[in-house]
């Protein structure tokens, strides 16, 4: 088990705290804006998984292993229950912790991924990162039009390279790149489980994703009786960097109300 880093939002309210869980080479950075507006009623706790970001490497890159790490950080801030969100590979980490610690998860609000496992669709984004030449690159800029040759998604590129620092002269990238390619096959499936999740779960689906299809809504109900599917119209995978004020209002919807301190 590892001690993740985290960001505290409003460490003082007596409220259960919201956990938010960010995607696959992204960091605690990327749901700063949802967690600001949702710090204004409760605790919010925003960690960067193993192998991103402040948070230590690993070459386990396992679910069991990344809900563990969760799971550790909740016992050291004595948050017994809590409601999660969680994006892409965060959402994954969300529902097997709930799956199997159901009486330590309220509410759960997944975006964009279902229980399932998935055909790799980071070769190319790994590629990109890996054929980089850190000791060549000279600023972001550099960087951004070597990733350009491989990914058209500007605002992708602007993701990733949030991962790229400098440290004393030299660039280096922030995520266990290594460790998360090399295993990149247990990140897109799904642990097998035999539990069902008994309380409210909320999915978000992007409209021109395929991340939550027909097929896998199937799935999705059997560990997940109680879930409603609400679809955020015109945005794609990273719905609530498209959308945030949607997104936000559908978590909001669904989310216990708490009235400010």
């Amino acid at each position: 088990v590892m001690d993740l880093y985290y960001r505290e939002l409003n460490p003082d309210s007596d409220k259960p705290a919201l956990i938010l869980l960010h995607g696959l080479f992204g960091s605690s950075v990327n749901l700063s804006q949802i967690g600001k507006h949702f710090s204004r009623y409760r605790k919010v706790i925003i960690p960067d998984l193993r192998n991103h970001g402040r948070s230590p490497h690993s070459e386990d890159v396992s679910y069991q292993a990344m809900a563990a790490d969760l799971l550790n950080m909740l016992d050291n801030n004595q948050c017994h229950q809590v409601d999660i969100m969680g994006h892409s590979m965060g959402g994954k980490v969300a529902m097997w912790l709930a799956l199997n610690n159901p009486d330590r998860v309220n509410h759960l609000v997944i975006a964009d991924i279902a229980p399932v496992t998935y055909p790799n669709r980071f070769q190319t984004i790994i590629e990109s990162m890996q054929t980089l030449d850190l000791s060549a690159v000279s600023d972001r800029q550099d960087a951004d039009l070597h990733l350009q040759k491989y990914l058209d998604n500007a605002s992708l590129r602007a993701y990733l390279l949030q991962n790229l620092l400098k440290v004393e002269g030299q660039w280096r990238w922030r995520i266990n790149l290594q460790g998360l390619s090399s295993d990149v096959e247990s990140i897109m499936l799904f642990p097998q489980s035999s539990s069902e999740f008994e309380k409210p779960a909320l999915f978000l689906k992007g409209e021109k994703s395929d991340y939550i299809s027909e097929t896998s809504e199937s799935d999705l109900l059997n560990y997940f009786p109680l879930a409603q599917i609400e679809v955020i119209e015109e945005t794609g995978h990273w719905l609530y960097a498209e959308k945030p004020d949607v997104f936000i209002e559908a978590m909001e919807s669904f989310l216990p109300r708490y009235e400010t301190d």
